[in-house]
Order: structure tokens, then sequence, then C-alpha cells
């Protein structure tokens, strides 16, 4: 069966390219004669599948007069490449009698390009129809000191810098439109200047909020994703791209200690960085060390004090440990500087309903749904609260559009489980909640601290899916 030369695989903390015909470990390309490239391949594309000896030898080695043992030989050197990062056995499995099994959980994907499908090409191509430029409450002083924080490395062209900085920008609004426009900015940076890593950082952070806002496919564009930040690090090891790499590891595969390794060489690397504090504030948030989170997210705001994204998070912080007054307080501010800015409406909106302010909390969400109207995850909210409400039809119009979400392929299983949750229809909640579990929903991280599982408690099948989100 010969090998899609496009096709990425990945599992634990390595990549097999068909492509470039690689094995990548964290970035690192790994030296591996043909043959044991090619039996690699042979058993990761069929892997959790017993592949017989005569298979592999016959697919491998195409007819050529050899024996078992130039197999064997090759099986023991995948073995000692993959132990580096694991126990070899965690990954391929000898089946006495009949063959081997790789039996590591491995991510397949496309790798031909770093863009996202065409219908996401076609928005961003539209949004070059508009002028867009550093928003005026942006001061060029900000975004020069901004630009020496976030660009390691050679610097690069001042055409790419400019159209990096821009789409960085974008990618702060935290929006379909502002996303999407990003990638379009990064692209220009790549085109101005191919050496510039953080162009590939720039389309990896971008599609990962794509896929972690529920804006399109997770399983797609954590993929996109991951190539992305690999193809920057061949370029350079930069914090940045550990940094993407870390939440990569912690959205798509819930590996905590692969996380927390990509933070620790990010940090390495540049401490001062702000992005990395903020994410791994996030990552400690999830595992409900909140304390710490706000110490990380503290120094990622007083690196970067005009991120409103990170005042946000902070405010998260608070919301989790329970001060629901300081959280308000907190997202407030952040509406007074910036009224337009979408996340901050909808966390206020999240926090009125948990103080049980239904007026306060109906309207924050539905200001936080004309700045970004594309997302699930308001739709999904509001329709949750609604429900709890007693207004059940106007939760289920909006329910209706979650679900054309989902059936459309953006994968909104977690979502559609809350809104059925609130409508006390417990049984689809939980058959949502197991597809939410299939797909590795990133979603699935925050089940002990989301206060819209609560209609769920009582349910012990609540518990054992927590149980199997191998990440806390």
């Amino acid at each position: 069966m010969p090998v899609d030369s496009c096709q990425q695989f990945e599992f634990g903390p390595f990549c097999l390219d068909g492509r470039e015909r690689l094995l990548l470990m964290e970035g690192t390309a790994i030296p591996l004669n043909g043959r044991t490239l090619d039996t690699l391949f042979a058993l990761v594309r069929r892997g959790g599948h017993v592949v017989h000896k005569d298979e592999l030898l016959r697919e491998v080695w195409a007819g050529a007069d050899i024996e078992e043992n130039n197999l064997a030989q090759c099986i023991s050197a995948l073995r000692k490449v993959l132990h580096r990062k694991a126990n070899a056995s965690h990954y391929i499995e000898t089946i006495p009698g009949r063959g081997y099994r790789f039996a590591a959980r491995v991510r397949s994907f496309r790798g031909e390009d770093t863009e996202l499908p065409e219908h996401s090409r076609s928005a961003c191509e539209q949004a070059f129809t508009h002028v867009v430029s550093i928003d005026h409450r942006t001061p060029d002083a900000q975004v020069t000191s901004l630009a020496k924080r976030r660009m390691s490395g050679d610097p690069p062209s001042v055409e790419s810098q400019r159209n990096y900085l821009i789409g960085r920008y974008l990618w702060n609004r935290m929006t379909e439109r502002g996303l999407l426009k990003a990638i379009a900015f990064f692209e220009r940076a790549l085109s101005s200047d191919d050496k510039c890593s953080l162009g590939y950082v720039g389309i990896a952070d971008a599609c990962i909020r794509l896929g972690d806002l529920s804006l399109r496919p997770p399983s797609d564009t954590f993929g996109r994703a991951m190539v992305a930040a690999h193809r920057a690090l061949a370029i350079r090891e930069t914090p940045e791209a550990h940094a993407s790499l870390a939440l990569l590891r912690m959205y798509a595969y819930w590996d905590a200690p692969g996380a927390a390794r990509e933070f620790e060489r990010a940090l390495e690397l540049n401490p001062g960085y702000p992005t990395v504090h903020q994410w791994y504030g996030w990552f400690l948030l999830t595992a409900g060390r909140i304390g710490e989170a706000e110490t990380a997210l503290r120094i990622a705001n007083d690196l970067d004090p005009i991120s409103l994204m990170i005042r946000v998070m902070l405010g998260l912080c608070a919301r989790a440990g329970g001060r629901l007054d300081e959280a308000a307080a907190s997202f407030q501010s952040i509406i007074e500087l910036d009224e337009t800015f979408a996340p901050a409406h909808y966390c206020m909106a999240l926090v009125e309903a948990q103080r049980d302010n239904r007026a306060q909390s109906e309207r924050a969400f539905r200001c936080a749904q004309r700045l970004d109207p594309a997302s699930p995850l308001i739709k999904s909210a509001l329709a949750h609260y609604l429900a709890r409400w007693g207004r059940v039809e106007e939760s289920l119009k909006l329910r209706a559009q979650v679900a054309r979400n989902h059936a459309d392929g953006f994968e909104c299983p977690y979502q559609m489980a809350l809104i059925e949750g609130a409508l006390g229809r417990t049984d689809e909640a939980f058959r949502w909640l197991q597809t939410a579990s299939a797909q590795m929903s990133p979603y699935l991280l925050w089940m002990k601290t989301d206060a819209m599982l609560d209609p769920l408690r009582a349910d012990s099948r609540l518990q054992s899916i927590c149980d199997a989100v191998h990440f806390y």
C-alpha cells in the first residue's frame, strides 16, 4: 500500500511526514534508513491493527528474497528510536506467531498546505478588500515594544514583520472574522519572507483558535496547526513554536506532561515571551491550579499590558475561584477599554448567569452575539441558560442553529450536551458527551469546573466520562 505523499501522522512527541519522508521528534529530524522508515509507515498507517509479517515483507521489500531477520532488525531499530520518549512497547507490540501492531494513538491528516478549507480561504480573500491596519488605540510605540518581545531569532524583513504583527493584532480579537483575516496576513508574512518561522507559528495559533472556539472542525484545524508548528521549528527553534505545540499537546491529545515539557522549553528559550506565560496560565487553570494560573497570567499581563485576552483569562481565574464579583468587575473594566471585544461580553454573561442576574446576563450574551455572530459557544451558552430560565421555545431555536453547525462538520457535541442537559434531556446530553469524548473534544478538559454541566452532576455517568479524560 503506497504512502500518500501528503499524509502526516502524529503520535506522542513524533510526527511522521509522508511528503518529506521524515520522522520528526518535537521538530527535530531523526535519521532512519529507507526500509526502516517504510516499515514504520506500514505500521502507523494501520495503527491499532495487526500487520502480518508476510504482509510487511511484501510491502517493504517488494518481493525481494530476504530473510525474516531483516524485518526483526527494522523493528528493533524503530523501538530504539521510539524509546527515547516512552517505553518501546507503548508503540510497537509483537503479536506472537502473527506480526506486529502499532499500539499508540495515531492522528492522521493531510499536510499538503497549512491553509484552511476552500470556504475559509474565500473568507480570507474577501478580507483583503478591506484596508486593515493597527487600531488607532494601539500606539506605534506600544507595537514596537510588543514586536521586540514577541519576535525571537533573526529578525524578518520589515514587510514580513509588519504583516505578522497585524496578523497577531487580528488574532487577538478572537472572532471568526479576525482569525481568518489573521491567517491571510500570516500568509503575507511568509510570501514576503519564506524563512519567517513566525508566519507558520501565527498560522498554527490561528488554526488552534478556530478549532478551540468551534469555528472550524478541531479534527481539521489541529492537524493543520501541528504541520505549521513543525514547519516553524524546521526553520528555527523558537519559544513561539514550542508554545504552540504545548497548546496542541493540551487540546488535541490531552497530554499534560507533553504540554508541560513544551512550555518549559519555551520559557527556557525566552522567559520574556508573554504568550507562553498566558498559555501556561491557561494550562494551569484547566488543571484546577488556580493560584499558579493567576501568577503566570499576571506575569503575562506585566509583559503585555495591552492584551485584552490575558485580562479575560485573569477574570476567568477569579470566576473559577468563586470570586464572582471580582470576575464581573474585571470583565467590566475590559468592556470599558474596548466595548467591541466579544470575549469580555461572553464571559460577563457567564458570570451574571451564575449570579442569577438574568437580565444582565442575557444583555451581555446578545451583545457578544452581535459582535461574533458565528460563534457556536455563545449560541450554545445562551441556549443553555434560556432553558434553565424556563424559556424553552427560545432555547430550542438556538439549539437548532448549533445543531446545524454540528451537521455542517463544525463538531459541537459538547455544546449540544450543555443544551440538552439544561432542557432536561439527560440521555441525549450523555450521548453527545460520549461523542465529544470519542472526538477528544478540548472542551472536556473543563468538565470538572464548567457550571453549565451542573444539571448533570448528580448522574454517575458524568464522573465516568471525566475519568476517561486522561489529563487531570
